[in-house]
C-alpha cells in the first residue's frame, strides 16, 4: 500500500468516525426536541384547557341571567376544552378523570345544583391537580432520560476520540518507522559508510525508495572498489619504473671516472660514487 492510500484511508475513517458523531450528536437532539415538545403539548396544554374548563365552569355557575343559548354555548365550549385536556393528558387516570368531567358537566348544566356545582369545582381541581403530577412525573422521566443521553454522548464521544487515537497510532506506525528507515541509510551512504543492512519489504513509495538505496549503496561500492584497483596499479606501476630510473642511476654512477660527491641543503653527503 502507497504512502498516499495509507494516508487515504486514515482520513477516511476519521471522517467516518466523525460523521457518526455528528448523526448521534444529531438523533439525541431530534429525541430532546420531542421529549421538550411533549412537555409543551401534553403537560402544559393538558393542563391548560383543564383550567380553561374549570374557568368556564365557575363562569357558567356563577351566571346571573340564565340564558339557556348563552349556557349551551358556554357548555359546549367547556366540554371542548375537556375534550382536548382528555387528548393531552399524558395518563390513563388523566383521561378518566377529564371524561368524567365532561359527563358530570352536562349532567350538572341539565340539573343545576349548588351541592352538584361545588363537587365539581373540587373534582377540576383533583384533576388539574393529577395533570400537574402526571406532568411532574413526566419531567423527572425527561432529567433522567438526558442525564443518560448526556452520559451515552460522552461515551460515544470517549470510544470515537479512542478511535482516532489507534487510527493515528497504526498510521504513525506504518508511514514513520520506514521513512526513518530509509532516511537513517541515505545519510550513512551521505557519511561513506557502505556496508548498511538494508531491508525491503513490501511495495509502496518507502519499498521502492530502499531498493534505490540498495542499488545506489552497490554502484557506489563497485565504483570505490574499481578506483582503489586502479590506483593499486597505478601506485605499482610508478614503482616499478622508479626502480628501474634507480638501477640506471646507480649504474651510471659506477661506471663513471669521476669520483662524484652530491651533497644536500643540509650540508649532508647525499650521492656518491665509489671513486
Amino acid at each position: 500500500m502507497t504512502i498516499r492510500s495509507k494516508i487515504l484511508a486514515g482520513c477516511l475513517a476519521l471522517t467516518l468516525l466523525t460523521g457518526g458523531l455528528g448523526l448521534y450528536a444529531q438523533r439525541a437532539e431530534r429525541e430532546l426536541g420531542e421529549l421538550a415538545l411533549r412537555i409543551y403539548d401534553e403537560a402544559f396544554m393538558g393542563v391548560s384547557y383543564l383550567r380553561s374548563a374549570q374557568a368556564g365552569f365557575a363562569a357558567l355557575t356563577n351566571a346571573v341571567s340564565r340564558d339557556p343559548a348563552v349556557d349551551a354555548e358556554a357548555q359546549a365550549t367547556i366540554i371542548d376544552d375537556l375534550a382536548i385536556a382528555r387528548q393531552r393528558a399524558m395518563s390513563p387516570a388523566g383521561q378518566a378523570a377529564a371524561e368524567g368531567l365532561s359527563t358530570a358537566v352536562a349532567a350538572a348544566s341539565a340539573h343545576p345544583d349548588p351541592d352538584t356545582y361545588a363537587a365539581l369545582q373540587e373534582a377540576f381541581e383533583r384533576a388539574v391537580e393529577a395533570f400537574a403530577r402526571d406532568g411532574y412525573r413526566y419531567r423527572q422521566g425527561v432529567s433522567r432520560l438526558v442525564a443518560a443521553q448526556e452520559r451515552q454522548t460522552m461515551a460515544v464521544l470517549v470510544a470515537i476520540l479512542t478511535g482516532a487515537l489507534v487510527i493515528t497510532v497504526v498510521l504513525n506506525r506504518l508511514i514513520a518507522p520506514p521513512v526513518r528507515h530509509a532516511v537513517r541509510i541515505a545519510q550513512a551512504i551521505a557519511a561513506g559508510q557502505l556496508d548498511n543492512p538494508i531491508r525491503v519489504t513490501g511495495q509502496g513509495e518507502t519499498a521502492d525508495l530502499l531498493r534505490a538505496l540498495s542499488t545506489m549503496q552497490a554502484s557506489i561500492a563497485a565504483a570505490l572498489a574499481q578506483i582503489r584497483a586502479l590506483m593499486a596499479d597505478q601506485a605499482a606501476t610508478h614503482a616499478g619504473e622508479m626502480s628501474q630510473q634507480h638501477a640506471r642511476m646507480e649504474a651510471a654512477l659506477g661506471n663513471m671516472k669521476q669520483g662524484l660527491c652530491l651533497f644536500g641543503g643540509d650540508g649532508r653527503l647525499a650521492v656518491f660514487n665509489r671513486r
